[in-house]
């Protein structure tokens, strides 16, 4: 049996954001960071599907007040990560979190505790296991209209993968458990099937979320909806040709309202959303890659939504209208195996009611063996129906990353993000004692730049240590 057991105090300031520009009515992902969880995160983080998923370490270190629905940063006391092979077939993971009570917000402290089980069978699938249990202690001393006592989710996963790595994919089932019951659906189950040959790629994936699944430390960005998304693609490999591969695809995906939540607007399993993207890819034979993108998109609004975030109060899509829109995408990506390369990504086309322009991608340069330096950047200029102003979303962020010596590390990046009002400074210094044991040293400030003042700033220190047992 070879287990690893990592013990670590408080990191929640070690690992910061990278900020983005949300233009959708929903919370958009965030990959962890943070090298506690990073290791062996396939036995705690892949289930679910993109749309959902019962477990999302980056929930730790965060309360959600249940009455206004803001997130409140926790501190993290202590953690402790137990995972690793029992034999050839078994592995198991076991992740226990305790944070700290926050008396502003009238939440107690919070004990997150984790359980993943993983059995292979036949050639390359499996079957897994997952529990998480966010349980808060002494819920006296918090305001019980503002959490939980406790939140629970147990799921089972089937992954399969055949030998010839043709198939591949998985089905699951979740359920969520929480003090009240209702006879709302607390649970939620899908399907993904992908089958690849040489010339061609399909995938079917389809997702129902009930109204009452309820997974607080999961990625659930939305629920009560039934999801079937097709998808397809063709690939051509010419002889003495510039390209590699290209080829045509399609996405497509519908979201029907499964009704369990009460809304007037719509019939059970009436659409609410879809999106429909025509796609031709390129590979080139120097090892850049390109694509060109038709989107159309419908949408119908269920609560009142300013995709800008930039408008007064009284400026919003009004609940129960729809909107059906197009744009035009396309994507470059240069070879990153050089010591320049960068990525760019022009958008154009309508948006809602109105007009959407933008530009994103980054720059990237290596001077080895001493560092790197990039920069990243968004811009989108959107233009709706009046009483809505015009708004320009600038989103930038320098980052420098620079290597003393094979256990001496300094990063530095800023970030400015108008749609936030935000400019972010943080500076990381890590030295790596040992084998994936490390001692962080990490300075944050954040301002608000319209006026420009401080809003909070930070020195953290985080010392990890790795027991091989």
């Amino acid at each position: 049996m070879n287990l690893d057991l990592t013990v670590n105090p408080d990191f929640s300031q070690v690992e910061v954001d990278r900020q983005v520009t949300n233009l959708s009515r929903f919370e958009i992902f965030f990959p962890e960071r943070r090298q506690f969880f990073l290791e062996n995160a396939d036995l705690f983080g892949s289930f679910g599907l993109r749309f959902v998923n019962p477990f999302f370490s980056r929930r730790i270190g965060v309360a959600r007040d249940t009455s206004t629905g803001v997130n409140i940063q926790n501190t993290i006391y202590h953690g402790a990560r137990l995972s690793g092979k029992l034999n050839d077939n078994f592995r198991v993971g076991l992740l226990n979190m305790q944070t700290a009570k926050d008396g502003n917000a009238g939440l107690p402290s919070f004990n997150y505790s984790v359980a993943a089980l993983q059995h292979k069978v036949f050639d390359r699938s499996n079957i897994n296991f997952i529990f998480v249990n966010k349980q808060a202690i002494n819920p006296e001393n918090g305001d019980p209209e503002v959490f939980n006592k406790y939140n629970r989710v147990t799921g089972l996963e089937y992954r399969v993968a055949s030998k010839d790595n043709r198939l591949a994919g998985k089905a699951f089932y979740y359920q969520s458990f929480e003090p009240e019951k209702t006879e709302e659906q607390y649970y939620s189950h899908g399907l993904q099937l992908e089958y690849t040959r040489i010339n061609y790629r399909v995938e079917w994936a389809q997702l129902f979320v009930g109204n009452g699944f309820n997974a607080e430390v999961g990625f659930v960005p939305r629920r009560d909806y039934f999801l079937v998304s097709p998808e397809a693609q063709y690939y051509f490999y010419p002889k003495n040709s510039i390209l590699n591969r290209h080829g045509p695809g399609f996405d497509y995906r519908i979201f029907m309202k499964v009704g369990k939540d009460g809304n007037e607007f719509l019939d059970n399993y009436e659409r609410s959303d879809h999106g429909i993207e025509f796609f031709w890819e390129f590979r080139f034979q120097n090892n850049t890659r390109g694509r060109v993108q038709l989107t159309n998109e419908y949408v119908f609004l269920f609560n009142d939504f300013d995709p800008t975030r930039q408008q007064a109060e009284d400026v919003f899509l009004p609940a129960g209208s729809d909107y059906n829109y197009s744009l035009l995408e396309i994507e470059y990506n240069s070879d990153m195996r050089k010591k320049f390369s960068y990525r760019v990504e022009p958008t154009i086309g309508q948006f809602f009611n109105g007009f959407r322009a933008g530009l994103r991608g980054n720059f990237n340069y290596r001077f080895q063996p001493y560092g790197s330096i990039a920069l990243s950047y968004n811009y989108n200029y959107i233009k709706l129906e009046a009483p809505f102003k015009s708004a320009s979303l600038f989103l930038i962020g320098p980052r420098v990353d620079l290597t003393f010596t094979k256990k001496l590390f300094l990063t530095t990046f800023v970030q400015y993000n108008s749609q936030l009002d935000n400019l972010n400074i943080n500076t990381r210094f890590q030295w790596r004692f040992q084998p994936v044991s490390d001692f962080f040293l990490v300075y944050t400030d954040n301002y608000g730049t319209s006026p420009f003042g401080e809003r909070n700033r930070a020195i953290v220190a985080k010392l990890t240590y790795w027991l091989n047992l």
